[in-house]
């Protein structure tokens, strides 16, 4: 039995990412996998920290976005370490 939305609990996951282009789409690939099984049940969000990355790694998270509504991106204005942006 699946549950409507309003009745579901919500988990975040955080995602902590500098200079991480190359492997967020299989990251996000596996993560998906892995919580399939919680989405009848859970409303999974997936929250990636945008540790001020010199790549695109922020545009790839944002077309992620584009694709999924369950994506979050907060994008920090400097590097503040990983420890503090999570």
């Amino acid at each position: 039995m699946s549950l409507s939305n309003s009745e579901k609990q919500k988990i975040s996951i955080i995602c902590p990412a500098f200079n991480e282009e190359e492997v967020i789409p299989l990251y996000y690939e596996r993560l998906q996998k892995a919580v399939s099984c919680l989405q009848d049940r859970y409303l999974v969000e997936l929250i990636f920290i945008n540790n001020c990355s010199t790549d695109n790694t922020l545009t790839t998270v944002k077309n992620l976005h584009l694709q999924d509504s369950s994506v979050q991106i907060i994008s920090l204005t400097r590097n503040f370490g990983y420890q503090s942006s999570v």
